[in-house]
């Protein structure tokens, strides 16, 4: 499809994004997206939503390596230990395999409790 362009004073306004932007295919897609916005309660962006079950944000935990589970099975079956990984390694496996997302993931308000060693467990015993 070629697009045809108006020109007006101070912008150049392709009639076909006009019309692809204003689609019901794309409407769709937008409030699909704010269903899932509302469903799983994000807050910032970017989130991560694993399994459908497990929403957390890297930058809240302060990176997605943060959130990574080396003891989980998967880790160890497919070698990751030898493969040196960068954050979005970790974010993009995290969301290919829920179980390489340390669990339980907490938050608190603005406080974000990770895993289940004793250290964190103890602090979540704090809260009221």
């Amino acid at each position: 499809m070629k697009c045809l362009c108006l020109t007006s004073s101070s912008s150049k306004i392709c009639r076909c994004w006009v019309n692809t932007f204003n689609s019901f295919a794309v409407n769709a897609k937008v409030k699909q997206a704010d269903s899932l916005i509302e469903r799983y309660k994000v807050t910032s962006t970017p989130s991560v939503v694993v399994n459908g079950k497990y929403v957390t944000a890297g930058t809240m935990a302060g990176s997605y390596e943060a959130l990574f589970r080396r003891r989980a099975i998967k880790y160890k079956q497919q070698g990751l230990k030898d493969i040196p990984l960068k954050e979005k390694d970790y974010r993009d496996l995290i969301l290919k395999e829920y179980t390489l997302l340390k669990r339980p993931v907490v938050i608190n308000g603005k406080e974000i409790f990770i895993g289940s060693e004793k250290k964190t467990v103890d602090q979540l015993k704090k809260i009221k």
